[in-house]
């Protein structure tokens, strides 16, 4: 593993601030990928809010976009998401005062996808409902409960 590679991953697992402290359990932090979000409702063609899309094919790059941004999806061991960390430098003011100006994300649709990372096709299933959001430096995270 290269040194940057350790701490680009350092710095996530190392909470910018100590609300964004998650429980240490072995059931969180099992893999993390960086990826790009799609915000909106998936049966409304991402208009509203929530997730209606994840992409791995962006290849590290991002043009600002109404309603897209980078973020980093940590899975558990059970399969499930666990959390996201949606970076605010990758969206626009638009996005984040729709998606993000409240203290929970709210996710009006559920979403279900998957993600190729490496030679591993992970499942992507995030519920419908509110859950709890954090601000921090790089962004805001997202926990995933349910």
């Amino acid at each position: 593993m290269s040194f940057s590679v350790l701490i680009t991953l350092l710095a996530f697992f190392l909470p910018a601030d100590k609300a964004a402290v998650a429980p240490a359990s072995s059931e969180l932090f099992f893999e993390t990928t960086t990826t790009g979000i799609g915000y909106g409702r998936p049966t409304a063609a991402c208009d509203g809010v929530g997730i209606c899309l994840v992409s791995a094919s962006f290849n590290g790059k991002f043009e600002m976009k109404d309603n897209f941004g980078k973020a980093d999806i940590t899975f558990s061991r059970s399969g499930g998401v666990s959390r996201i960390l949606a970076y605010s430098e990758s969206m626009t003011k638009k996005t984040i005062e729709k998606q993000f100006s409240g203290k929970e994300f709210v996710m009006k649709d559920p979403y279900t996808g998957s993600i190729k990372m490496g030679e591993k096709s992970l499942k992507i299933s995030i519920p419908a409902g509110s859950h709890k959001l954090t601000r921090t430096k790089a962004g805001f995270l997202i926990e995933i409960g349910g």
